[in-house]
């Protein structure tokens, strides 16, 4: 069963809102980072957080942005920002009982990736593994030489510039890493199944590098309908 818990996570002079959930015995947690102007209800997000779950990983969706900050005409891209946010959110999951042995992976997705690209450079050995699905990562440039998390960077085929700065940035990461290309793929990865070839991967990236602190851990156990 997953359970299902909607906190508040005090960042500054914000409270912002995120969703956890968690199977019952989980393999580690999954924090998502996604780009300005999406948020926790993020259907690509959401879909691939429900297979994460199904697999075994309890993730967190969290709006890196209040709603007055999203009405605002002024609100801008600021990576500096959002990673702050982001590495608050992190440390704060770690000061929480049920979920402080749980090892952190982060998923970014567009300009959140760079955001999670800048949070697993400066938080050495925190950050167990890092995913990032079309992300706009050459915002984070000045920062990707220093991650030493494993890092997995997801792009589509047909994602013409971002395909060109994947394979520029990947050149420069000095962690474990991996470039997938998805075939006939395009940014958003809105043709069919190419969001489940993003999830499928993913999976099998976590599962190598997030370790499950039950070594009885038995992933077919956890095959039964869950509750959301």
């Amino acid at each position: 069963m997953i359970k299902i818990r909607q906190v508040t996570i005090p960042v500054g002079n914000n409270d912002l809102t995120a969703t956890i959930s968690k199977p019952d015995i989980a393999k580690g947690i999954v924090i998502f980072s996604h780009g300005l102007g999406s948020g926790r209800f993020s259907p690509r997000n959401v879909k691939i957080a429900n297979r994460l779950q199904d697999a075994g990983f309890a993730t967190l969706l969290c709006d890196l942005h209040d709603k007055q900050e999203l009405d605002s005409e002024g609100i801008q891209f600021n990576i500096q920002e959002m990673a702050l946010r982001l590495e608050i959110i992190v440390l704060w999951l770690k000061n929480q009982t049920q979920y402080e042995m749980l090892h952190p992976a982060l998923f970014g997705s567009s300009t959140g990736a760079a955001a999670a690209i800048k949070v697993a450079s400066e938080l050495d050995g925190v950050i167990k593994a890092l995913v990032c699905r079309g992300g706009r990562i050459e915002f984070a440039k000045e920062f990707i030489d220093k991650v030493s998390s494993p890092t997995l960077l997801i792009v589509g085929e047909l994602d013409f510039h971002l395909l060109e700065v994947h394979r520029k940035m990947f050149n420069r990461l000095n962690a474990k890493k991996e470039l997938a290309i998805i075939p006939g793929a395009t940014h958003l990865f809105e043709e069919p199944k190419k969001l489940d070839e993003v999830a499928k991967i993913s999976i099998e990236w976590f599962d190598k590098f997030l370790n499950h602190p039950d070594p009885e851990f038995n992933q077919t156990e956890h095959k039964d309908s869950v509750d959301r």
